[in-house]
């Protein structure tokens, strides 16, 4: 008897699977499509937008500094903070010497202190890292409308 319920249960689990794939392919699929191709042309034509303005004013001469400079970091903020993010996860796993937070739990106060300090030296590391990224962008930014004619 336990067998048949074991059965029943395993056909039920996958019918009930398929009718859950059905449904993310026929209803939710198409919504995330949807808005996905919507945040596409958004930024498409944002990004064209600050890009053709910036040669604009580049062209005409006038330099308005800074919004030319907060509109290339509104771009380049976003890339260079994942980027640094899937580097430092990374970095933190092997500098910390710990893989989950449930390894936290067994660790002394001063461990955690420890801990702790090199996670503000790697919060240190990345911001220096962001900065000058940033920097970098603007200044290539800036030199390229200047130097254009």
């Amino acid at each position: 008897m336990a067998h048949f319920d074991e059965r029943k249960t395993f056909r039920l689990s996958i019918i009930a699977s398929i009718a859950a794939s059905l449904f993310v392919l026929y209803f939710i699929q198409p919504g995330l499509d949807f808005i996905w191709n919507i945040s596409l042309r958004i930024g498409d034509r944002a990004l064209s937008f600050f890009t053709d303005s910036l040669y604009v004013n580049a062209s005409y001469g006038d330099r308005n500094w800074i919004i030319s400079i907060f509109a290339i970091l509104l771009i380049t903020v976003p890339p260079i903070f994942l980027f640094l993010q899937l580097i430092i996860k990374n970095l933190l796993n092997r500098f910390l010497g710990y893989d989950d937070d449930a390894e936290l739990d067994n660790k002394t106060s001063a461990e955690l202190n420890i801990i702790r300090r090199k996670k503000i030296v790697l919060l240190f590391i990345s911001t220096i890292i962001y900065v000058f990224s940033a920097f970098y962008l603007v200044v290539f930014c800036v030199l390229r409308l200047t130097t254009q004619h």
